[in-house]
């Protein structure tokens, strides 16, 4: 049972805010953070969501864990989160939110290539004539089969047009974030003791108030990068 284990965790690294919050008592705070299974484990530094995995953890595991988010840099990893952005409402010729030459001097991904040629960032930068149709990198779906390489490195800018139907792209992003989690990606750990938070969920465990608004905040925040029914 990782209830115990938990628990040993909490009593070891006082430091740290645990708390346990009960999927039945809390349904809905449950459905933010995208919570499919029993237990599953999250872990924040200063507000920012740095582990998350369905599945208990040995108690070395865990504690590995902790240290490893202690000795997180804090600083990069918000500089690398604050370096992610979203162009939203570019849904018709007329619309633009990025510069053109950033999107022909990034590596651009689109939903549906005839719509964003039409309508997307991707056709401004094609009217500009700062680049061609074939110089795109591809199409996500194509990325998410694994046909075609996603992001390569860390100074890599990938735009990712989408035009297409809703329910196209919650069902790519729910295939990226579960490879992700598979291939163990977005997991590891951080720097410095204060704002880190391990939160396990279960169906009959106790709730801890002290995820209080910070904690549902983050989980908006993590339903809003990527929506995994």
């Amino acid at each position: 049972m990782f209830g115990p284990i938990f628990e040993k965790a909490s009593e070891a690294n006082p430091d740290v805010v645990f708390g346990k919050l009960n999927t039945e008592d809390q349904p809905v705070l449950a459905g933010s953070f995208g919570i499919q299974a029993i237990p599953t484990l999250m872990a924040f530094r200063d507000g920012i969501l740095i582990f998350e995995q369905a599945g208990a953890l040995p108690g070395h595991a865990l504690q590995k864990l902790i240290e490893q988010i202690k000795a997180l840099d804090i600083i990069k990893v918000r500089e690398k989160v604050e370096a992610q952005g979203a162009a939203v409402g570019a849904d018709s010729p007329d619309k633009q939110e990025l510069e053109p030459a950033l999107v022909a001097s990034s590596r651009v991904v689109v939903d549906i290539l005839e719509q964003c040629a039409r309508v997307g960032e991707l056709h401004h930068a094609l009217e500009a004539d700062l680049m061609t149709e074939a110089g795109m990198h591809g199409d996500l779906g194509d990325i998410v089969a694994g046909k075609l390489p996603g992001r390569t490195g860390d100074d890599e800018i990938i735009v990712f047009d989408t035009t297409g139907s809703a329910i196209r792209d919650t069902a790519a992003a729910v295939a990226v974030y579960r490879k992700a989690l598979a291939r163990g990606a977005g997991g590891g750990g951080p720097a410095g003791s204060a704002g880190l938070a391990v939160i396990g969920a279960s169906g009959n465990g106790r709730h801890c108030d002290a995820l209080g608004a910070r904690y549902q905040q983050a989980a908006r925040r993590l339903r809003a990068r990527v929506h995994c029914p």
